[in-house]
């Protein structure tokens, strides 16, 4: 109650006293896979595929999220950007994030596996371990699905995520946004831009959140804080310098996975119950839960001990028609996180350094479009997971390297018709060692392991884009992607390989991007195919021992997504989202061997994809009621998913029922936009949806992170 007084006082401090802050410029709400500014007939400029392109004129179904919507619609992390795009999932895993777009994605967490879809932030790759970074101060985020093997080639087989911090300006700016709400929230951002000279700028910002636990024995509670600082250095028009860097530290408390499957009231296993009535309460209370208690005690919560930093650089040097770019980049995170899997106590420490650095050229002739490059990184990690006394995987050393060279034109055959071609040739190695110890099973126990696995591949791309009109693009793309060879933290024996093979795609799309009756009807739609050979399919089993990946023979995507913006009149805003998703395991065989327990052998063929709902659909209405001095902004929108699975086996317990998910929000913004005020809601229907998953555990059948419940609150933003 204390802390609950303190943030709603510190709260009201930030709006009585006209503390700086973001401003929310009267812009068209936008929902997944598009993207408007204050007027339709403007394009957002988007930058996914290392050129500056509008968004309108861009041959591919990216998802642009503005930075005034960023603010309006709460997104302060990675997670929270799930409710704008089609056909993904975007879901907390401890301090790690899993990103699965068009049903491709990753579960484990471990040294020795890579995501394949990559975040960037400013073009720069971000290992997944910081991918939970806060979100503040930034200019947009983009989500490009598909593999983007010519231009990113290592760990983007299945899309990018590409977050682009806002740049300091030549002006003197000072922003803030102070929010309060349920489970004790108070939520603070303040951002300074300081035009040194006319050359010369600095921009400095600091983000702050503390928020009781969701769960309740505490766990899941927020004490996140972080701090950035960059430079923008132009001595002359041809030459620039951007410096950037940010840290970021979480005091909070571990999130708890919680049993599904199992019903306590029963004590019998039905798929889909949780074990009490709140499905957020973690505890095991009850006399059929108690005895679970016994090896472990009470479930309670644990202190997060989290630690990361980024910086990067990007140098322009502007020779005619040419331009150089250098990317310089360092990563790295330190996380100690104990928590509860059930009645489990587990344990994940992880280290990670991260260096990369890409040197490209790009140009623009008139007819030709070009870009160059080359792309080198090195990454040094390591972690400590298990579930001690029982068993303890110990990942000493995980070292990833590798080198890039790419190349990518678009040449005008007339003024409405245009051909794309690239190519990309990737070599990359991945060096492990580690042991297991005090392992239950006797084929194991003190188990070391060593792995060196090296890959080599060629990226190739052709497009087509055709002008049918002015507002009418129509375009088509045969694309290749892989991801590098990677191993599992098992010793090699004389039935197991820890090797796991290199995957690839080749992905067909086609669509078209429209606008209709004078702008006010936007209209983009995308078809695609893809065909994966070697795909890895794994899943999380605290009963297991290694959690080993496979390779699967085979797997088939196809489906499509469609975007519809329709703005009758100045104040309204309607906006949909329709994403058809059929994502199989076409041949897919679990290894026979004993590292697969229950699984080892099981045809999983045919099978959904693990976390690919074949329906996602979004749809949300704005309204603007003009005042004598200003306009309040109503904003309702709700996301559908249909039923999916959080595991490639569809194990008892793991299936996600369809669900909606709706939030709300009533904001005023003042006539010159340099403040606001309003209330918010998320998850009105208070869902249970889980993220995160993994089968086995006490008393199983799966257990689960979850999504946040029902929150609520008030935010107030100023821009001076």
């Amino acid at each position: 109650m204390k802390r609950f007084k303190l943030h709603t006082a510190l709260g009201l401090f930030l709006t009585g006293t006209g503390a700086p802050v973001v401003a929310i410029a009267q812009t068209s709400v936008t929902d997944a896979g598009s993207a408007t500014a204050s007027s339709l007939s403007e394009d957002i400029i988007v930058t996914a595929q290392k050129d500056r392109q509008t968004l309108q004129r861009t041959p591919a179904a990216i998802t642009a999220i503005q930075s005034t919507e960023i603010v309006t619609r709460g997104i302060t992390d990675l997670v929270s950007v799930q409710n704008f795009v089609p056909s993904a999932r975007i879901q907390a895993q401890g301090a790690s994030v899993e990103v699965y777009i068009r049903g491709i994605g990753t579960t484990n967490d471990f040294a020795n596996t890579e995501p394949p879809v990559a975040f960037a932030i400013n073009g720069v790759y971000v290992p997944r371990e910081a991918m939970s970074t806060p979100f503040f101060d930034i200019d947009q985020i983009e989500i490009l699905p598909g593999p983007q093997g010519t231009l990113y080639g290592r760990s983007a087989i299945g899309g990018i995520v590409n977050v682009t911090l806002k740049r300091p300006t030549h002006e003197w700016e000072t922003q803030a946004i102070g929010e309060v709400g349920n489970y004790g929230l108070f939520h603070g951002t303040l951002v300074q831009n300081i035009p040194v000279s006319d050359n010369f700028a600095l921009r400095a910002g600091v983000d702050y959140t503390n928020r009781n636990g969701y769960q309740k024995s505490g766990a899941s509670a927020a004490d996140d804080l972080a701090g950035r600082l960059s430079a923008l250095y132009t001595p002359t028009e041809n030459f620039s310098a951007y410096v950037w860097g940010f840290l970021t530290r979480k005091r909070g408390t571990a999130t708890n996975l919680v049993n599904k499957g199992f019903n306590p009231v029963t004590g019998q296993v039905d798929g889909k119950s949780f074990l009490h009535n709140d499905p957020w309460d973690d505890t095991l209370t009850g006399p059929l839960l108690e005895p679970y208690t016994a090896l472990f005690g009470p479930v309670k919560s644990f202190p997060v001990d989290y630690d990361g930093l980024s910086v990067g650089a990007q140098f322009d040097l502007t020779l005619g028609d040419v331009t150089i770019s250098a990317i310089p980049a360092y990563t790295s995170v330190d996380s100690k996180i104990n928590y509860f899997l059930g009645s489990l106590f587990a344990v994940y420490n992880a280290k990670i350094k991260a260096y990369s650095n890409e040197l490209r050229a790009s140009g623009d002739s008139g007819r030709m479009k070009w870009q160059a490059g080359v792309n080198v990184y090195r990454q040094v990690n390591s972690d400590v997971t298990g579930i001690p006394p029982i068993f303890i995987n110990y990942n000493y050393r995980n070292r990833s390297k590798g080198v890039g060279i790419y190349a990518q034109a678009t040449y005008s055959i007339t003024d409405e018709f245009r051909i794309t071609g690239g190519g990309r040739y990737s070599s990359d190695s991945r060096t492990g060692r580690g042991v297991t110890a005090q392992a239950a099973f006797d084929y194991s126990s003190n188990a070391p392991w060593t792995a060196d696995v090296k890959s080599n591949h060629l990226d190739w791309k052709v497009g087509l884009e055709y002008d049918a009109t002015d507002k009418v693009l129509l375009y088509a793309t045969v694309q290749s992607g892989y991801q590098p060879a990677t191993y599992n933290s098992t010793p090699d024996t004389d039935s197991f390989d820890n090797r796991v093979d290199s995957s690839t795609i080749i992905a067909y799309t086609a669509g078209f991007k429209s606008r209709m009756f004078d702008n006010k009807l936007t209209l983009n739609s995308e078809f695609f195919y893809y065909d994966y050979k070697n795909l890895p399919l794994q899943g999380y089993d605290p009963d297991l021992l290694f959690n080993p990946i496979f390779n699967s023979q085979k797997v088939e995507i196809y489906g499509n997504q469609t975007d519809i913006i329709f703005r009758p009149t100045r104040n309204d805003n309607l906006s949909a989202s329709i994403g058809y998703l059929h994502a199989r395991q076409t041949e897919a065989i679990v290894p026979s061997s004993p590292f697969f327990g229950k699984a080892a052998g099981l045809d999983v063929s045919g099978l959904q994809m693990m976390n690919a709902p074949t329906w996602t659909i979004t749809a949300s209405y704005s309204h603007d009621f003009q005042l004598s001095r200003g306009y309040v902004r109503a904003f309702v929108g709700t996301r559908y998913e249909s039923d999916f699975y959080g595991s490639y086996t569809h194990g008892i317990g793991s299936r996600q029922k369809a669900y909606f998910m709706s939030d709300a929000n009533l904001t005023y913004h003042d006539e010159q936009g340099g403040w606001s005020l309003g209330a918010w809601i998320k998850n009105i229907e208070n869902e249970a949806v889980q993220s995160a998953l993994g089968l086995g555990g006490t008393p199983g059948p799966a257990i689960t992170f979850l999504q946040a419940p029902r929150t609520y609150g008030l935010r107030a933003t100023f821009d001076f």
